[in-house]
């Protein structure tokens, strides 16, 4: 007699009950998408911080060189960062799992609002 396999199901998303029975795929999906707005929020300060530069150098080549280069630098991160988040929400729904575009952002009140904006 040859054996009979035995199937184990392991729930690879288990719930967090200490954070209200979230699932572990919601909080790295929270994390991962907040990484992405700091990065874009980064990148506009610096967008920011270098236009104002550009105004006060008072017309001094160097300090508009520096201001320039400031912004240069930001662009580039700025479309490295929405290049990242697209490809990896791209990636993610290749292989079935939820994609970054479908997150709740929780409210300090309780409850949570949806992408749409409603409670």
């Amino acid at each position: 007699m040859s054996p009979t396999p035995t199937v184990v199901k392991v729930n690879i998303n288990p719930a967090i009950p200490a954070l209200g029975n979230v699932q572990v795929s919601e909080v790295i999906q929270w994390i991962i998408t907040t990484f992405f707005v700091l990065g874009i929020l980064a990148a506009l300060f610096f967008i920011l911080w270098g236009g104002l530069n550009w105004i006060l150098s008072g017309g001094d080549k160097e300090k508009v060189d520096s201001a320039r280069g400031r912004i240069i630098a930001a662009i580039i991160g700025l479309i490295i960062v929405v290049l990242a988040f697209f490809i990896l929400d791209f990636v993610l729904q290749l292989l079935g799992l939820c994609g970054l575009r479908n997150f709740t952002v929780p409210r300090l009140g309780g409850g949570q609002v949806d992408c749409g904006g409603t409670p």
